[in-house]
């Protein structure tokens, strides 16, 4: 498959290539591959497939990341067509990798995560414009969430769909909260507010598109959602991906759905490394939303990573970690439940 893609733009050139390996790829349906030019030995990484955005907006985006970013975190773009897109290749490994896998030790990979979300921080400030209503954003946070929404509602647990069962009281680990579980999902749309700035930026600065080497020097790639930002959504991208992909369950997860319940079981943690990433990204959180003087800041940025959260359902089975479907949901109902306190 491949190949095909490469032959539609190169011709009979493609044949000076070999496949290498299969990248790790998003849930969202292009696949990567590393690639190596036969006769020069360079390595490149090929992305092809269908695209959410098309291939030459996405190589646009990528311009606009090196007019922000700077050449030193973006790769080289060296060839692109309608579904087919190769670029350099970076040596190293995902952040997340880095992370789960401990190739490197705690203290660096925090420094170089603080570097990262300061470097996100400085492009955030000098891109940032006054919110105006009139602005196109690259995501749009009310349609989103309604995406979010109706996917949780299509999710089946303890054999019960949970739309039918929306009108039910949540209990969360014991916790009655008093809400039904359509009261919490509304408050996705319903509670949420305007920022007082955009910025232009990475609108998906997820772990596995931050690429690292053993020297802590740092890339980034997938320009999908290049663009416009509420700048709070990306911003939850720096916790809800630990919480999300980086937490374990510390027992078995369960749910129960009684006559008038839906009663939600589960602890899930963090390791060491994960927990001091953690601290470090609700840091910059924080600078941040005051920096851009955020009135409702703890209410929205809760709000956006509940929805991250909730949103991740979709993406499970993808990432193999389907185990943790009722932890997600927890949490996220969790988040919603307490900016209701916030309001």
């Amino acid at each position: 498959m491949w190949y095909a893609h490469l032959r539609s733009v190169l011709g009979t050139e493609a044949d000076r290539y070999e496949i290498v390996s299969v990248a790790e790829s998003g849930a969202s349906g292009p696949r990567v591959v590393i690639l190596r030019d036969i006769s020069s030995g360079k390595m490149y990484a090929l992305k092809y497939g269908e695209t959410r955005v098309p291939i030459f907006q996405q190589v646009r985006n990528c311009q606009t990341m090196v007019s922000l970013f700077g050449e030193r975190y973006i790769p080289e773009i060296f060839i692109s067509g309608e579904k087919v897109m190769l670029m350099e290749a970076i040596s190293g490994q995902t952040f997340h990798e880095a992370v789960i896998k401990s190739l490197y030790d705690l203290p660096s990979l925090v420094e170089a995560y603080k570097k990262i979300l300061e470097k996100f921080g400085e492009v955030w400030k000098k891109t940032a414009e006054p919110f105006s209503s009139t602005v196109s954003l690259a995501r749009q946070p009310i349609p989103r969430a309604e995406r979010v929404r109706e996917a949780v509602f299509r999710r089946v647990f303890d054999g019960q769909n949970l739309r039918e069962i929306a009108g039910n009281k949540v209990v969360i680990n014991e916790v009655e909260t008093g809400y039904s579980l359509d009261f919490l999902l509304e408050l996705m749309t319903d509670r949420y507010s305007s920022p007082n700035y955009t910025t232009l930026c990475h609108g998906d600065p997820n772990m596995d598109n931050i690429i690292i080497d053993s020297d802590m020097d740092w890339w980034l790639i997938d320009f999908e959602w290049v663009g416009r930002h509420d700048w709070r959504i990306p911003a939850s991208h720096f916790v809800g991906w630990w919480l999300s992909n980086a937490s374990f369950l510390k027992e078995a997860s369960r749910i129960k759905v009684g006559n008038d319940t839906i009663c939600i079981k589960y602890q899930i943690g963090q390791s060491e490394l994960v927990s001091a990433l953690l601290a470090e990204a609700w840091k910059f959180m924080e600078n941040m939303g005051n920096f851009f003087k955020e009135k409702q800041f703890e209410q929205q940025i809760k709000l956006q990573l509940a929805i991250l959260l909730l949103g991740d359902l979709r993406f499970l089975e993808a990432r193999n970690r389907s185990q943790y479907a009722i932890p997600l949901l927890g949490e996220g109902l969790r988040l919603l439940t307490e900016i209701v306190s916030l309001s």
